[in-house]
């Protein structure tokens, strides 16, 4: 993180936060986190990531920052 995003995230715990809610389709959300993270979650390690096609597309109303966060907070205490 850099001194901004540290400076945002402080500033988050005093105030209610705004989200910026759109439609995310998880699916490629998904896969772009996985792409974005697996050198630094995965370096050296046999692990396998795994997609189950869904019948359909699956979209969901979320703030795509939070929802990432959350995802990324996750997998660090996974």
């Amino acid at each position: 993180l850099d001194l901004a995003a540290l400076v945002r995230e402080l500033l988050n715990y005093a105030r209610p936060a705004r989200l910026d809610v759109d439609f995310v389709e998880l699916e490629p959300f998904l896969k772009e986190l996985v792409l974005n993270w697996s050198s630094t979650f995965l370096a050296g390690k046999a692990v396998t990531v795994r997609f189950v096609d869904p019948p359909c597309p699956t979209w969901i109303r979320a703030d795509k920052v939070k929802l990432e966060q959350v995802f990324y907070n996750l997998v660090k205490n996974a």
